[in-house]
C-alpha cells in the first residue's frame, strides 16, 4: 500500500509500454478506465483491495500479454464472461481467452456476503470469497502475493 487515493485517470491508457501496474491495498475509487485496454504490453495488473466500482471494461480483452490479473476485494459488479473462451457452440469454458493469463483472481459469486457486490467470473483461477478453505463468516481472504 502506498496510501493512494482518488480515481484512476483516463490518461493511464497512454502508458502503452507499461508492463506492471500495481495499486493493491490502497483507497482508489470509481470506475476502471476503459483506456486501460490500450496497455497491450501489460503483464501484471494488480487492482485488488481498493474501492473500485462499476464493471471491468470490455476493452480488457485486448490485454493479450496479461499473466496476472487481480481485482478482488473491490466493489465491482457484472459478468466477466467476455474474458473466457467459448467452445464454439456458445458455451463458456473455464479457460481465459487471453492464453497467457495464469492468475485471474476476483470476488466471484459471493452473494452470501452482504454489502459486497456480485461479480460472475466463469474462468477466474481463484474466487476470493468462494474459496472452500475460507470461512466467509469470519474472514475475507485472498492472498494477493505473487
Amino acid at each position: 500500500s502506498n496510501d493512494l487515493t482518488g480515481f484512476l485517470p483516463d490518461s493511464i491508457g497512454e502508458l502503452t509500454e507499461l508492463r506492471r501496474f500495481e495499486t493493491s491495498g490502497n483507497a482508489l475509487r470509481g470506475p476502471i478506465p476503459s483506456s486501460m485496454g490500450n496497455l497491450t504490453q501489460l503483464e501484471y495488473l494488480l487492482l485488488s483491495d481498493n474501492r473500485l466500482t462499476g464493471t471491468v471494461p470490455k476493452s480488457f480483452i485486448h490485454l493479450t500479454s496479461l499473466k496476472t490479473f487481480q481485482l478482488g476485494l473491490n466493489q465491482l459488479t457484472g459478468d466477466l464472461a467476455f474474458m473466457c473462451t467459448s467452445d464454439g457452440s456458445g458455451e463458456l469454458s473455464s479457460q481465459p481467452i487471453i492464453t497467457s493469463l495464469r492468475n485471474f483472481i476476483s470476488d466471484c459469486e459471493i452473494s452470501l456476503v452482504q454489502g459486497i457486490p456480485d461479480i460472475s467470473c466463469p474462468c477466474c483461477t481463484r474466487c476470493c470469497l468462494n474459496d472452500p478453505d475460507v470461512d466467509i463468516d469470519t474472514e475475507i481472504a485472498c492472498d494477493f502475493n505473487i
